[in-house]
This record gives structure tokens, C-alpha cells and sequence, in this order.
């Protein structure tokens, strides 16, 4: 690639990404909402289960084994209540970025077509996908609170530093400063989930074109730089592949990770376009 294909290639990855990131932003801002919410309402409750099992705390020793797992499954409890109206709210938040993904990607092709409301293909991806992110948020948050109570056990922490403890691990769940980056759990699975939701919006489009008998191919643009992870530099260097191929990586569109900064262009196949 030529320094000048090189430098308008970047330009046009840079654009892409910045018009990505406005199209998202309030759909990352109402995800960060949702989830910051969620897990101060999964606190509260979890702090009210802990404080059943205060009596079992002596004055130098901790939990034992068995309340440790009556405590995670007090835990998994509370998720299972709350995991159905997080799914929904999850999916419609989603749907708003999945829309602004195939409203970009229907202008980059020139083309006027944009859903009102989801399509059968689009309504079953957003609810599958946020049913298995609200799974494996709570798998995660159940690991990590079961880490930390696992060590509480082991370090003979008493009742207040146990219940510190978690309250600090919920609180950096929860902790939402933009305008510092990405500095809590509850942003980063905001920004990734709406640049995947962008992603599927654009997939869908082109699957759109390619019911109506055009063969769309996609290539995968990096921002270009040091930063630039190896998977994310091997995906660009596939060039054109077919819309469901999937990249080298495995992937089948951005984002390739949380933080991802690429961005995937999709065109009719020229020989396609010429037939």
C-alpha cells in the first residue's frame, strides 16, 4: 500500500469510527444507565442477604465453606428475578444501535432504507444476544464476588471487611465517569455492546442486499498505529471477503474486542455490480 493509499485509508477509518461513535453515544449512555442501576440494585439486595449470615461471624473468624456457597446461591437467586427485565431493557437499548449501524452503513452504499421496527432476523439475534450477555454478566459478577468471599473465608476477614470489601467491588462495577474514559465495568460493557449492536445493524443490511441477489463483500479497516492489536491487523490484511465469511480472527465485524477502534466497510462485488 502506497503512503498516500495508506494515509487516505486511515482518514477514511478515523471518519468512520468518529460517525460510529456519535450514532452510539446515547445508546452507550442508556446502556451505562441500565447497568449502573442493575448492579446498585444487585448490591442493595446482596448486602440484605450477607447481613442473615452476620450472626455466623465471630469476632475473629470469617464465613465458612458451606455459608460461602449458600451465599453465592442467595446470589445466583437474586440474578435469576432480575435477568428477564434486564434482557428486555438490554435488547431495546441495543436495538437503537443496531439501527444506527444500518442507517451508516445504508448511506455509505447510497441507499435510502432504514427499519422502523425489527425485522424477524433482527429481532431473534437481539434477543438471543442480550439474553446471553445478561448470562454472562452475571456469571461474571457471581466469580468475582465468589473469589473475593473465597478469600474472606481463607483470611479470616470478619463481617465488616467482608461487606467493605464487596461494597468496594460493586461500587467499581458501577462507578460511570465518561468523561474519564472508560473507567468502570458498567461503561466498558456499555461502549463494547453498542459497537457490537453498530456492527449487526451494518451486517444486517448488507444480508438485506444479499436477499434481494447482490453478492456484498466486506473488508475490515484499522485505525493503523502501534496500537493496533495482531488479530485486528490480520482481519485488514484479508481485504474483501465475502459478507459471511467470517475475518481471520474469527470474527465476522467489528468490534474484535472491548476498546476496538476499527471499523468494517461493505460494497456490492464489482463483478456483481457489472453483471
Amino acid at each position: 500500500m502506497s503512503e498516500l493509499l495508506e494515509a487516505v485509508t486511515r482518514a477514511e477509518a478515523e471518519l468512520l469510527a468518529l460517525r460510529r461513535d456519535r450514532a452510539v453515544a446515547g445508546a452507550e449512555n442508556e446502556l451505562t444507565a441500565l447497568y449502573v442501576g442493575h448492579f446498585a440494585r444487585e448490591w442493595r439486595e446482596l448486602r440484605r442477604k450477607l447481613a442473615t449470615f452476620r450472626a455466623l461471624f465471630p469476632a475473629a473468624e470469617a464465613l465458612g465453606a458451606a455459608e460461602t456457597r449458600r451465599f453465592i446461591a442467595q446470589l445466583s437467586a437474586v440474578q435469576t428475578v432480575a435477568a428477564a427485565k434486564l434482557t428486555k431493557s438490554v435488547a431495546e437499548k441495543l436495538w437503537k444501535a443496531f439501527q444506527a449501524g444500518h442507517r451508516q452503513a445504508a448511506a455509505q452504499m447510497l441507499l435510502q432504507v432504514s427499519f422502523k421496527a425489527p425485522q424477524p432476523r433482527a429481532a431473534a439475534w437481539l434477543a438471543r444476544h442480550a439474553a446471553e450477555l445478561v448470562k454472562g454478566i452475571d456469571e461474571t459478577t457471581r466469580a468475582r464476588v465468589a473469589s473475593l468471599v473465597t478469600q474472606a473465608v481463607e483470611e479470616g476477614w470478619s463481617y465488616g471487611r467482608t461487606e467493605q470489601e464487596l461494597k468496594t467491588l460493586y461500587d467499581g462495577f458501577r462507578a460511570a465517569r465518561p468523561q474519564l474514559h472508560i473507567r468502570s465495568r458498567a461503561r466498558l460493557i456499555a461502549v463494547h455492546e453498542a459497537a457490537v449492536g453498530y456492527g449487526q445493524g451494518q451486517m444486517e443490511l448488507g444480508r438485506w442486499l444479499a436477499d434481494g441477489g447482490l453478492k456484498v463483500e466486506k473488508s475490515w479497516l484499522t485505525a493503523g498505529g502501534e496500537r493496533v492489536c495482531e488479530l485486528c491487523a490480520g482481519n485488514e490484511g484479508d481485504g474483501w471477503i465475502g459478507l459471511e465469511d467470517d475475518f481471520s480472527s474469527g470474527a465476522e465485524c467489528e468490534p474484535e474486542h472491548p476498546g476496538c477502534r476499527c471499523v468494517v466497510m461493505q460494497q456490492v462485488a464489482k463483478e456483481a455490480a457489472a453483471a
